[in-house]
């Protein structure tokens, strides 16, 4: 009688075992939208996913330019979002795996961020136009000239000219890397004049657009007597 209680207590000591295994192990996850996103090559580009999982879960990026932004939840039903930290500026698209794990069940994910860069050629990003104005010396890389875009804030689009002739051979791809096509117009106001150039792309899923890079675009008044003059 003793052996077979000692049996018996193994048997039941095995099958909670095996039961605890198969508690952690029950469920799996399941993944709702595809299993790779598309991010652009800038910071703060977000990509998600939807995915069911039989238990608490956790979630992991293999990239220091990937962030998971909730890394751990409940079972059921959830969102994966991940979010850029850092530009790609290797030139061409690299991918990171972010991987989710429940129950002993692991799912890999895929993001890749693609490789399309504009950079103006300053650090800070500041450029300062003299007060009486001048051609803009301002330059800048990008991997994707033909469909690279220029952009300027309202409040200092006015405030330039475009030196291209609508009929000269001089194409806006051949003045691509520099602005000094454009010339700013003297600032005979008794302000500092700011505005914002932007190099973006058009978004490849959603209306809208990328910024790939920015500068900030400073200008000083004239001094009172040439404002007079201006004015």
């Amino acid at each position: 009688m003793h052996k077979n209680s000692s049996y018996i207590g193994c048997l039941l000591l095995a099958l909670l075992i095996l039961t605890g295994c198969l508690k952690d192990e029950v469920g799996g996850i399941r993944v709702a939208t595809d299993t790779t996103v598309d991010v652009h090559a800038v910071t703060r580009q977000v990509g998600y996913f939807l995915f069911h999982a039989g238990g608490p879960w956790t979630a992991t990026s293999s990239a220091p330019w990937l962030r998971v932004v909730k890394d751990s939840g409940p079972g059921g039903t959830d969102t994966l979002f991940v979010v850029t930290t850092e530009k790609n500026l290797t030139g061409t698209d690299r991918m990171a795996q972010v991987v989710i794990r429940s129950g002993g069940y692991d799912e890999v994910l895929k993001v890749k961020q693609t490789g399309e860069y504009a950079l103006f050629d300053l650090d800070p990003k500041t450029y300062t136009v003299p007060a009486e104005g001048g051609l803009m010396d301002v330059t800048f890389r990008t991997n994707v000239p033909d469909s690279l875009q220029l952009y300027v804030s309202s409040s200092f689009a006015e405030r330039l000219e475009d030196l291209r002739e609508k009929e000269s051979a001089r194409t806006r791809k051949e003045a691509e890397g520099s602005l000094n096509w454009l010339q700013v117009v003297p600032n005979a106001t008794k302000d500092t004049l700011r505005g914002y150039f932007l190099l973006a792309i058009s978004h490849r899923q959603y209306a809208g657009r990328v910024d790939l890079d920015s500068l900030l675009i400073v200008q000083p008044p004239l001094p009172a007597s040439d404002s007079e003059t201006k004015e």
